[in-house]
């Protein structure tokens, strides 16, 4: 998913491994794009993956829930692991960092109110804004999925081209959103202007679930061994290459040079994160899923959202000529204030509603 889905993800079929390292891998790129160690574009890099896997593993998430109640179990889980912590992160800002935060403000990204309720919000949190409204759709994608499906098995299409056949109509209204639903269109506040609604790189990843539950579930792996067990060579190679890649193209003189501009395209991207996930997923036990999985990468990974809300209030405290210095520093600010809120907050309010539920 997301900032806050750790571990091994349990897509109900089975484990999927690896995606705690490739989180561990976007909030470095974020942060370091946002230090100046990396070009622009780098946190953009970093944003496809964290929307793509939230779609990707929303889908698995949703496809569990039965009914009223589970839709309503679903909003509530999403709630108690981005709510809480958001919100102790912004009220301590508001007393650590005067100026940031206005309790008497009821217009601009600053109000202190209008963020704690994502209206507007400010600087980095404009990722939040758009997390939040994507999972509010999350059940009316895959009511509309399974609308689909039904649609196309009633026509004699077979179920797995009925399922394919779904996956392509998100991949089509993701590329219809992104051209059509332009900020002058449909746009959220935050970062103090008006920013495109992202919903198009949730579209791909929810696209890429429907797809890789539609292959596990018609037997592809059973079917398939040989390949599975090519594909898992392909993937301990490929993907490393790949992340490797990607972070030479944003290298400042890389980037500049326009050497490797290709893989600048936010469609691109987008899909490469998605076959990554499908790989990881069809292949099952990689050597680099299960690096990637390793104790390290999962305790990092539970600590990712708490760095992502942390490190923007930073910025200003690490600004040398070093972007490696600018990095390092941040980082460790981040992930200590991390943990705080991680033990103090995330795990107490996680370990509450399990005991409720």
């Amino acid at each position: 998913m997301n900032l806050k889905e750790a571990g091994h993800y349990r897509t109900g079929v089975n484990t999927v491994k690896g995606l705690d390292g490739l989180r561990v891998y976007a909030i470095a790129m974020i942060l370091a794009c946002h230090v100046g160690a990396l070009a622009d574009i780098a946190g953009g890099i970093g944003n496809k993956i964290f929307f793509s896997m939230s779609g990707f593993l929303a889908y698995y998430s949703i496809l569990r829930c039965t009914g009223f109640r589970g839709a309503l179990t679903f909003y509530l889980k999403r709630f108690v692991r981005i709510v809480p912590v958001f919100w102790v992160v912004v009220l301590i800002v508001w007393r650590m960092f005067p100026g940031i935060f206005n309790v008497h403000d009821f217009s601009s990204p600053h109000s202190l109110l209008l963020n704690l309720f994502f209206i507007k919000n400010y600087g980095h949190f404009w990722f939040l804004q758009h997390l939040v409204l994507m999972y509010l759709l999350v059940p009316l994608f895959f009511f509309l999925h399974k609308g689909i499906v039904s649609l196309l098995l009633r026509a004699a299409v077979p179920e797995l081209g009925a399922r394919l056949g779904s996956a392509l109509l998100f991949l089509v209204l993701a590329v219809l959103e992104k051209k059509y639903l332009t900020a002058d269109v449909l746009s959220l506040s935050g970062e103090g202007s008006h920013r495109q609604f992202q919903v198009w790189m949730f579209l791909f990843g929810f696209a890429a679930a429907i797809c890789g539950d539609a292959l596990v579930k018609s037997g592809f792996r059973e079917k398939h061994r040989g390949a599975v067990q090519i594909g898992r060579a392909v993937t301990t190679v490929a993907v490393p290459v790949l992340l490797v890649l990607l972070t030479v193209s944003v290298l400042p003189p890389v980037h500049h040079s326009g050497k490797l501009l290709f893989l600048s395209g936010e469609y691109l991207r987008t899909i490469l994160a998605c076959v990554i996930y499908l790989l990881f997923l069809l292949t099952e036990d990689s050597l680099i899923a299960r690096f990637l999985s390793c104790g390290i990468m999962v305790r990092l990974a539970q600590l990712s959202f708490g760095i992502y809300l942390w490190h923007f209030f930073f910025l200003s405290y690490f600004r040398t000529e070093s972007g490696l210095h600018n990095f390092v520093f941040n980082y460790f600010i981040s992930l200590c204030l991390a943990l705080f809120t991680y033990l103090a907050v995330e795990r107490p309010v996680n370990r509450l509603f399990k005991g409720r539920h």
